[in-house]
């Protein structure tokens, strides 16, 4: 059985739209989640840790 289908532009649109998203939204939760991955990481030590309270008294 041969089955005629086609795609109209509203539908094209639609895939479009919702592939555009897709990868625009696995950008943005790849950066979140890679920001959280490097706080782990990293070595940074703040200033209640070094011992100084941060006034001159």
């Amino acid at each position: 059985m041969f089955v005629m289908a086609y795609i109209d532009a509203a539908t094209g649109a639609l895939l479009l739209q919702a592939l555009i998203g897709s990868g625009l939204m696995f950008m943005v939760m790849l950066r979140f989640y890679w920001s959280k991955v490097k706080r782990i990481f990293s070595r940074n030590v703040s200033s209640d840790e070094e011992g100084g309270s941060g006034t001159a008294d």
